[in-house]
C-alpha cells in the first residue's frame, strides 16, 4: 500500500511522461551501484529535512545546459554525493564543491575529495561560512545547485550573498518546489529556463 501511495504522489508531482523517464533512467544507471541513495537518511536536526536522491534523468537534463567551459559547480546539501558523482565526468566542469551538515556522511563522501572535488561538512546557511564561499569563488563561472528538499528562506540567505558578491556567470539550478522571489530577480535581472515545472536554470551576468 506505501508503494501504491508513493507512486501516485510521484505521478502527481511530475507527471506520468516525465516519470516513465525518471524511472528508465533510473535503471540504465544501475552500474553505478549507488543504491544507499533510496535509503532515507533522516536528518541531523529536526529543522532540515531528510536527504533525497536527485533523479537521474534530471541530471542529465541539467548535464546538456552546461555547455561552456570552467564552471566551478556547487551542490548545496550533497547528501550521499548522487550529483557530485554524476557531474564529476563532464569536461566543462572545472571543480566542484559539495557541502553537506550531515558529519554522518563525513568518512563517505570524504572518498570523493581529490583535484577537481572538494567537499565541505557543514552549514550551508552559517554566515561566516557562506562569506568564506563567496570570496573564494566570486570570480568563477559559477553554477549553484539545490534539490528539494530544501529550505526557500535558506536559499534566498545564499543566493543575495553570491549575487551580490559574484562578478562572472551565474547559473542557478533549482529542482523541486522552490523558487527565487519575484524581487530579487528584478533586482539581478535574473533570466529563467523552464525545463519542467520542478526543474528551473536561472542565469545571472555581473554587468
Amino acid at each position: 500500500m506505501k508503494i501504491i501511495t508513493i507512486f501516485l504522489s510521484s505521478v502527481n508531482k511530475y507527471g506520468v511522461k516525465f516519470l516513465i523517464f525518471i524511472l528508465l533512467y533510473e535503471l540504465i544507471n544501475t552500474y553505478r551501484l549507488r543504491f544507499q541513495d533510496y535509503l532515507v537518511l533522516n536528518p541531523i536536526k529536526k529543522k532540515y529535512e531528510p536527504c533525497v536522491p536527485t533523479p537521474y534523468y534530471c541530471l542529465s537534463l541539467v548535464e546538456k545546459k552546461i555547455i561552456k567551459k570552467n564552471y566551478t559547480f556547487i551542490d548545496f546539501g550533497c547528501g550521499r554525493g548522487r550529483v557530485i558523482d554524476f557531474i564529476k565526468k563532464n569536461k566543462n566542469i572545472k571543480k566542484i564543491v559539495g557541502i553537506e551538515n550531515n558529519t554522518e556522511l563525513r568518512e563517505k563522501l570524504g572518498e570523493l575529495n581529490d583535484h577537481k572535488t572538494r567537499i565541505y561538512i557543514r552549514d550551508c546557511s552559517d554566515n561566516y561560512f557562506l562569506n568564506f564561499l563567496t570570496k573564494k569563488y566570486s570570480k568563477n563561472n559559477l553554477i549553484l545547485y539545490f534539490y528539494h528538499p530544501f529550505s526557500e528562506k535558506v536559499l534566498s540567505l545564499i543566493l543575495k550573498k553570491f549575487l551580490n558578491k559574484h562578478k562572472k556567470e551565474l547559473k542557478i539550478i533549482i529542482m523541486g518546489e522552490i523558487y527565487i522571489n519575484l524581487k530579487m530577480k528584478k533586482k539581478f535581472q535574473i533570466k529563467v529556463e523552464k525545463i519542467h515545472k520542478l526543474l528551473n536554470i536561472y542565469s545571472y551576468k555581473h554587468h
